[in-house]
This record gives structure tokens, C-alpha cells and sequence, in this order.
């Protein structure tokens, strides 16, 4: 499992009013941030997820968690969590819980618009498919194929090979069909 795997914070991460620091940066900049993230026991972002972790980032979404998928531990399937740090002391005071609220859903909505994006230009058969998964009112979102912590089927290789492939088509077209 990656670094981002520990659900850590990394220096880099970006926190209330610059919630979209990385529009606009350059994939090279952003990747070169990417590159330099660890975990608390000092573990790289998986490979297998750097590129969706970079495009995220680049699309504006900030990213705390990620991981390519194990079979042999963890999930069997890509995800990359997305959940900012929210303002300064935004738990605090029901203006803050209320402004990172607005903070996680203006994210979310943004995430929707990029995956509905993807799938007018891309098709996949719906048990692959990305979507945006809500880890509850004070988490950020998850995207990952579907459904997959109700899966009762056992994880298998070829599954994990057709999720890691769409992860990387979204990562692509966001990186560079998104224009």
C-alpha cells in the first residue's frame, strides 16, 4: 500500500480558501509534489496510483488517501480519497463546520462534473466504472468503482487489471482529454 494509504496529511496539502491551489500548475510541478509525498512510516505513494493522485491534484481536488489496489492485502481495487483540510479551526464554530461543508460539497460537485465528463467521451462496462464514494458528513469522498466494499465476489486478478485500466483512463483524460 502507498503512502497516501495512512490517510496522512501531506505538507503539500491544500486547505481552505485554496481548495483549487493546482489549477492552472503545470502536470510537471504538480507531479514533482506528488513524487515527494510519504506516509508516516515513510512509504511512496503506490505507483500504480501516482498518476491518478497527480490528475486529481491538477483538476484541483486535493487528495489524502490513495492506494493502486493489493489482492494480497487492503482493497482490491484503485481508490484515491478526496478531502480537504478545511479552514483553520473550521470544527470549532457552526461557521466553520457550515464553511468547510460548502467547502467539501463545491469538491464533490466538481468530481460528479469531471467523471460525467469522462463517461461522455468514454465507455466501460458499469462494474467499472468510477464514481465518487461519500465517506459521511465530516470525511471527504472516495472514487472508486463501484460498490466494491459490498463486492461478495473474491477479488481476482483480471478484476484488479480492468479497475487499475479505468483509474488510468480517467487519470489520462483528465491530465490531457479534459480540454
Amino acid at each position: 500500500m502507498g503512502a497516501e494509504t495512512g490517510e496522512h496529511r501531506d505538507a503539500g496539502a491544500m486547505n481552505g480558501a485554496a481548495e483549487y491551489a493546482n489549477l492552472g500548475r503545470s502536470e510537471a510541478d504538480v507531479r514533482a509534489d506528488v513524487d515527494k509525498i510519504t506516509d508516516g512510516l515513510g512509504h511512496e505513494i503506490d505507483p500504480g496510483i501516482k498518476d491518478a493522485v497527480t490528475a486529481l491534484r491538477v483538476a484541483g481536488l486535493p487528495t489524502s488517501g490513495s492506494c493502486e489496489g493489493h489482492l494480497e492485502d487492503g482493497l482490491p481495487f484503485p481508490w484515491v480519497e478526496v478531502n480537504p483540510e478545511g479552514p483553520e479551526g473550521w470544527h470549532e464554530t457552526p461557521e466553520g463546520q457550515e464553511a468547510y461543508r460548502a467547502q467539501l460539497s463545491g469538491l464533490r460537485q466538481r468530481a460528479d462534473e469531471l467523471l460525467e465528463a469522462f463517461y461522455a467521451q468514454h465507455t466501460a462496462p458499469s462494474e467499472v466504472r468510477l464514481k465518487a464514494v461519500d465517506m459521511g458528513i465530516w470525511g471527504g469522498f472516495i472514487i472508486q468503482s463501484p460498490d466494491q466494499l459490498q463486492d461478495t465476489q473474491p477479488a481476482s486478478g483480471e478484476r484488479l487489471t480492468k479497475y487499475r485500466e479505468e483509474m488510468d483512463a480517467f487519470a489520462e483524460f483528465l491530465l490531457h482529454g479534459n480540454k
